[in-house]
């Protein structure tokens, strides 16, 4: 069902540009205090990535481009581990959880410009790297 319901999605976005389409869900911390969260972006990278825009994608969300398949990767082994009733690590979630805070707070810190993390479309990095 889990399955279906993620193919269904992904192929909704691939169609349905974020940036264009209005009735995405906007998000309510950035709403609220004109910070970055650790998701923000994150919808306009995953259309990117569905389309074949790497680059526009990392733009959008570093962290779930470059750090995402690598996270999954270990929670699915982690969680593959527990079924098997093999002990696991107790300090992963708390490492994730540093990194996540960690890329939440860099995202936020200004520069002369904007903070280099932040959500930004690709024709503004080469207005940003002026």
């Amino acid at each position: 069902m889990f399955a279906v319901v993620a193919v269904g999605g992904a192929a909704i976005l691939r169609q349905h540009d974020p940036v264009e389409a209005s009735w995405y869900p906007v998000c309510i911390f950035h709403e609220l205090t004109n910070l970055h969260c650790p998701g923000c972006g994150a919808t306009r990278a995953m259309h990117a990535l569905l389309n074949g825009r790497f680059l526009e994608a990392i733009c959008w969300n570093p962290c779930l481009v470059l750090a995402g398949p690598p996270i999954a990767g270990i929670l699915w082994w982690r969680a593959r581990q527990e079924r098997q009733g093999v002990p696991t690590a107790t300090y992963l979630p708390w490492v994730l959880l540093v990194v996540v805070l960690t890329y939440a707070i860099l995202r936020n810190v200004p520069t002369p410009e904007r903070s280099w993390l932040a959500p930004q479309s690709l024709d503004s990095v080469g207005e940003f790297n002026r």
